[in-house]
């Protein structure tokens, strides 16, 4: 019987460890797993210019300038056709920063719509660069925190049974 205790103990110190890590990437996962992923330097253009998007892909638009409004921002998707279709500003992405190496604070300005190919055109508020980026996929940061929280609590139940579980007296 003392020949399973050994490692019983020690499972019930790793799930205790396990409690611990799974709470924690939870956490994260709850506060900033939705965040976008901010631009590169060098998938910046200036304002009025395009930038091309990719047939049926919503992009996240960013923005930067030293007196930038987001609110002021105008962005549209000019087709190929010639048709436009408007930025998403109210996706609920935006207001998201980020910061791009040696420019300084990027905005997220809104989402794209799943559209034909074309370029994206921003303007005025200040704007004085912008780029795009693809969305993350996958399910939302919140529904897999919570699958963490499942697992911290998994892991909390079995450090208790094999941590205060007692030596059967003689």
């Amino acid at each position: 019987m003392t020949t399973h205790r050994v490692p019983l103990r020690a499972s019930g110190w790793l799930a205790l460890v396990g409690v611990v890590l799974f709470a924690t990437v939870g956490t994260v996962m709850i506060t900033v797993g939705d965040t976008p992923q901010g631009p590169v330097p060098a998938a910046l253009v200036a304002a009025g210019a395009g930038d091309s998007v990719p047939a049926g892909v919503q992009r996240v638009v960013w923005g930067t300038g030293a007196a930038l409004v987001p609110a002021e921002v105008s962005c549209a998707v000019v087709l190929e056709s010639g048709d436009r279709r408007e930025v998403d500003t109210a996706s609920g992405v935006e207001g998201s920063t980020a910061q791009v190496a040696g420019v300084g604070r990027a905005v997220v300005l809104g989402v794209t719509p799943r559209t034909q190919a074309g370029e994206v055109v921003c303007s005025g508020g200040g704007l004085e660069r912008f780029a795009t980026t693809g969305q993350r996929g996958g399910p939302p940061g919140a529904v897999v925190g919570v699958f963490f929280y499942v697992g911290a609590a998994v892991a909390a139940v079995w450090a208790l049974a094999t941590l205060t579980r007692r030596r059967p007296a003689a």
